[in-house]
C-alpha cells in the first residue's frame, strides 16, 4: 500500500522527466491498481476487527460452531455458540444469523454439527432436511445442504465429519471472495 502511495504521487513527476504525458497516464493507474489490490488484500486478511480482534460472522472452532448473534446488532455484539444441529437450525428460524450466504454456511456447519453429534447416515439425511425446512424460502440455505450432501455421498462414515468440515469451510471461504468482489466492483 504505501509503494502504491508513492507511485501514484510521483506519476506527475515521472510524466515529466520523460515529457510523456500517457507515461504519466499508465504509472498513475498502475498506482490506483496497486492500491485497490493492497485494500482488497487488507480486506480479506481483515474480515472484520472488532476491539482489534479479527472475526467473521461464523466459525467452527473447539467443537462448536460460532456466530454472531444478529438479534442483538447494532447495540451489542454478543457471540454465541452452537454446539448441535438443533442449535444451527434453531439459529436460522430466529434469525440470529441474516443474509443469503451466512445462512447458507450456517447449515453446512449445521451439518457438521450433526455428523459429530451421531455419524449415523439416517440422522445426517433428517438433519438436512430440518435444515432446510428452517427456512424453506431461503435458496442458499437448499444451495448448502444440497452441496453438502453431493460432497459427503460417496465418503466414507469414518472420513464424513473432517469431509464435512472442509467443504463449510470452503463454503464460507467462497461466500467472503464473492462478497469482497461486489464490494470492489459494485
Amino acid at each position: 500500500q504505501r509503494l502504491a502511495s508513492v507511485v501514484f504521487l510521483a506519476a506527475p513527476f515521472l510524466g515529466a522527466l520523460t515529457r510523456s504525458p500517457s507515461i504519466a497516464a499508465v504509472i498513475f493507474v498502475v498506482a490506483v491498481l496497486m492500491a485497490l489490490s493492497a485494500v482488497a488484500i487488507h480486506a480479506v486478511k481483515n474480515l472484520m476487527i472488532i476491539e482489534g480482534k479479527e472475526y467473521r460472522t461464523i466459525w467452527y472452532e473447539e467443537s462448536v460452531v460460532n456466530i454472531i448473534d444478529q438479534t442483538k446488532l447494532p447495540h451489542n455484539f454478543v457471540i454465541k455458540e452452537l454446539k448441535t444441529v438443533k442449535d444451527a437450525i434453531n439459529a436460522i428460524k430466529i434469525m440470529e444469523v441474516r443474509g443469503a450466504p451466512l445462512i447458507g454456511a450456517t447449515a453446512a456447519y449445521g451439518i457438521v454439527l450433526a455428523i459429530q453429534e451421531n455419524n449415523n447416515l439416517e440422522f445426517i439425511k433428517k438433519s438436512s432436511e430440518k435444515l432446510v425446512n428452517a427456512r424453506p424460502t431461503a435458496i442458499n440455505l437448499q444451495w448448502a445442504v444440497h452441496r453438502m450432501s453431493n460432497r459427503l455421498s460417496f465418503v466414507n462414515q469414518e472420513d464424513l465429519f473432517d469431509v464435512a468440515l472442509k467443504e463449510a469451510d470452503e463454503i464460507c471461504n467462497e461466500d467472503i471472495n464473492f462478497c469482497k468482489n461486489i464490494g470492489l466492483n459494485g
